[in-house]
Formats: C-alpha cells, structure tokens, sequence
C-alpha cells in the first residue's frame, strides 16, 4: 500500500445518540469515513505517542469521548484508534 491508500470504516454504534449529540449529522450518518492507514493505530501504540496510560484511553472511549465506528473500532481483541480522534482529546502527541 502506498502513502495514498486509504482504509474505510463504516459509522457505526449508536448513530441516534451521536446525532442527538451533535457528534454526527444525519447528513453523514451513513456516509463512509475515510482514514489514511498510517493515521490508525492501536491503544497501545496511541498510548506510547502520547504518553498516557491504556486506561486513559480506554476511559475515554467509555466515557463516550470517542464515537465508535469514527474515532475507533473494535478489531477482535484489538482497538483501534485514529490519529485525528487522540489530537481530538489529548492534543499533540509528547515528544520523545
């Protein structure tokens, strides 16, 4: 795959929510969310770049910071997570 190439995931979860919400419109509720495959990462790897803890991250997808289907997503027992959702919550990643 080249830098160019994209993957694709489709919104998901609870979209009324989202929509009450004003996370999504019901303009895009159903459109495709393109991410650039070097911009998804897991937890782990997100945790590392930013310098938090699994467990922040994890508490902010279950304290519905992070729309599931947009800003993250459950592969297995993997999740995964996109570079636009952590600048979202926890801003620029800490330098090394």
């Amino acid at each position: 795959m080249t830098k160019t190439s994209k993957h694709y995931f489709l919104i998901k979860g609870n979209v009324k929510e989202a929509i009450e919400k004003g996370r999504i419109t019901k303009k895009n509720k159903k459109e495709i969310v393109g991410t650039n495959i070097e911009d998804i990462m897991t937890v782990n790897e997100a945790a590392e770049l930013w310098g938090l803890t699994e467990g922040a991250i994890r508490y902010s997808i279950k304290t519905e910071k992070l729309i599931e289907g947009v800003d993250y997503r459950k592969a297995g027992r993997i999740t995964l997570i996109t570079k636009a959702a952590m600048l979202k919550v926890y801003g620029e990643p800490k330098e090394k």
